[in-house]
């Protein structure tokens, strides 16, 4: 069994017995969305505590709570970003009981409003704590002045990574103005900003370990990593995105016309013929590959395993999925297109 496996087995727990003194509305809210954000879905975000923390060598009971903490965090951010973007927090498919109960309903919106405030004080709290920690990691001369200068760097990246995820998420209905073809490194890393809260466990890992210095590598890791991810769902939602009136990466990639009403059918039908008669974006994957090899090297560069080998997996899984998209649009053509259209 995977180690990390059992980990998440553990934290599952632990969630669950922070939100067993929720009223019952909220208590179900609660359960409900951890099924969710289960680590089948968001590997990366339950598994890179654990990993970090084992490559700086910090203690088990260290890395549960940092693991605890991206938990909450993940809970908060996901519940945020639905409701900025209009959509509803719990789909029909992550209910707890949905498949076995034909009449399960899901939570209501309001306790998703009232769920983000308590998630959101478990955050800060388990903030807090590893502030406290990283207070009482330095021994030695010098140690205490040298925790206190660890833990103000740490409050202050974590800071830093909310402000960004707000900025991102505020502007979230704004598009580039410079077409896809014309990007350059910036322009693509600024459609990972709203994943910037996962950063936070990484500034926290290594104020643990004692090397922060370490975290301009991480974190370029990381936005490398989120950058690949980023553009990946934007194939997966361009479909819902285009409907909804939200900026989506891949559309941009077929169509340099800004994405909004009157051009929505025209950026449809560009999508259709990259996917089609196009070269079912392969510039595009080559994209991807590259910032997932960049994200590869950087960790392989810190020794981070754990990293190394959820990229490789990724990887392949991307791959795969390229060629199954193109072996079934060559085989069903426009029949196929027209599913893939009305998701």
């Amino acid at each position: 069994m995977d180690p990390l496996e059992t980990w998440v087995d553990e934290l599952k727990s632990s969630f669950l017995a922070e939100v067993t003194g929720f009223a019952p509305e909220l208590r179900y809210a609660a359960e409900t969305l951890l099924h969710r954000i289960g680590a089948s879905n968001w590997t990366l975000e339950w598994g890179l505590p654990f990993w970090l923390g084992t490559t700086f060598g910090l203690a088990d009971d260290a890395i549960r709570e940092l693991m605890l903490c991206n938990v909450f965090g993940l809970g908060f951010v996901r519940l945020v970003d639905d409701l900025a973007d209009g959509e509803s927090p719990w789909p029909e498919t992550a209910g707890v009981n949905s498949e076995k109960d034909p009449g399960w309903q899901p939570p209501s919106h309001n306790d998703g409003v009232l769920l983000q405030v308590e998630l959101h004080h478990l955050f800060s709290r388990q903030i807090r704590w590893t502030a406290h920690r990283i207070r009482r990691s330095s021994t030695g001369k010098g140690g205490a002045h040298q925790g206190e200068l660890h833990a103000r760097f740490f409050l202050y990246c974590y800071h830093a990574c909310i402000r960004r995820w707000l900025q991102a998420t505020s502007e979230r209905a704004r598009q580039p103005g410079t077409p896809f073809r014309l990007y350059t490194d910036s322009d693509f890393l600024q459609l990972a900003e709203r994943g910037a809260p996962l950063e936070i466990c990484c500034a926290a890992a290594c104020a643990l370990a004692g090397r922060p210095r370490a975290l301009r590598s991480v974190a370029q890791v990381i936005d490398e990593l989120l950058v690949a991810c980023v553009l990946l769902d934007h194939v997966y939602d361009w479909a819902v995105d285009l409907k909804a009136g939200r900026y989506n990466a891949f559309v941009a990639y077929c169509s340099d016309l800004a994405q909004c009403g009157p051009n929505r059918e025209s950026n449809r039908e560009a999508v259709l013929k990259e996917l089609y008669a196009g070269d079912v974006g392969r510039s595009y994957l080559a994209c991807i590959q590259q910032y997932l090899g960049k994200a590869s090297n950087g960790a392989a560069t810190i020794r981070c395993g754990g990293l190394v080998e959820f990229i490789r997996t990724l990887g392949e899984e991307i791959s795969g999925y390229w060629s199954r998209l193109a072996a079934e649009v060559a085989k069903t053509g426009g029949t196929f297109l027209t599913r893939l259209d009305t998701g």
